[in-house]
């Protein structure tokens, strides 16, 4: 965001797009379906189906579509899992980065949403990549809402509540009325 307006963003034309998800693939190489189609004899209904549907969290570790679970599952030394924790942060990291290159920096990195809100290790394994910009986090990033950058850091990271059910009824009012 730019003055309060998006310049850039990770969603494209459907779901599928921006970032690995519980069940979905995420940005990948335009020329993969189709040749998962030729390689596996699937249509190409059954190709998106498995890029929406068994794909991402689910389909790298092969045990759930739940961050929490692949993340304990990592802990206790799941290899598929490890892959799925590594692949995830990588793309944030690099979307991290591609916004900064489009904004000449940074100021603020909010983390919100499920995992955003709950995972300090996700925090943690992104921001320690993140080093280049001057991101610092505080020794005890735990915390559920609020700052965790030093105050020597050059960009701010927060952590942020969100609400989306809030949101909808009130844009959903608002647009009634």
């Amino acid at each position: 965001m730019v003055d309060g307006k998006s310049v850039d963003t990770s969603m494209g034309f459907t779901p599928l797009a921006g970032l690995m998800m519980g069940t979905r693939c995420g940005d990948i190489d335009p020329a993969l379906p189709s040749y998962l189609e030729k390689a596996t004899g699937q249509s190409t209904q059954e190709v998106v189906t498995m890029m929406n549907k068994e794909s991402g969290f689910l389909g790298i570790s092969k045990a759930s579509n739940d961050f929490r679970a692949v993340h304990e599952l990592s802990e206790q030394g799941c290899e598929q899992a490890k892959l799925a924790l590594k692949m995830f942060a990588n793309r944030v990291i690099a979307t991290i980065g591609s916004y900064a290159a489009t904004l000449n920096g940074v100021d603020v990195i909010t983390f919100t949403g499920g995992i955003g809100e709950n995972s300090d290790y996700l925090r943690r394994t992104v921001c320690e990549n993140l080093t280049y910009l001057g991101v610092e986090l505080v020794a005890d990033s735990a915390q559920k809402v609020g700052r965790i950058s030093t105050e020597q850091s050059r960009v701010v990271v927060k952590v942020i509540n969100t609400d989306e059910e809030l949101m909808i009824a009130r844009d959903s009012y608002r647009l009634a009325s």
